[in-house]
């Protein structure tokens, strides 16, 4: 969303998904909608929201070593990807270029 200061037009974001008043997930258990960033669409974990009234905070259930395997074949492969798409949200100005960077260094980095 970076070029907003600038008078671009904000792009259009597709609401977090509900159905019968509950989220709908995807696949690995993340929240379907919404900002999709690289954690989410190149997923290491499970995200889930532990927050009353206005907090906003959560906790990360990483995948066992197995099911990233599964998953993405090896972990150069998952960094592949999850670059991959990072650098694609420099693009389309969703993403800073340092914070694509940061979370690439972090994917990275990790060790649960």
């Amino acid at each position: 969303m970076i070029g907003q200061k600038n008078g671009n037009e904000p792009p259009i974001i597709e609401p977090l998904k509900r159905e019968k008043g509950k989220f709908v997930k995807d696949k690995y258990g993340n929240t379907l909608g919404g900002i999709r960033s690289p954690f989410l669409e190149v997923p290491k974990a499970k995200y889930l929201a532990n927050a009353e009234d206005n907090l906003t905070n959560g906790i990360m259930e990483f995948f066992p070593e197995e099911k990233i395997k599964e998953i993405y074949g090896s972990f150069e492969n998952y960094i592949e990807q999850f670059e991959k798409y990072a650098l694609n949200q420099v693009k389309e100005k969703m993403l800073t270029k340092n914070d694509a960077e940061r979370a690439i260094d972090w994917a990275k980095n990790i060790k649960k």
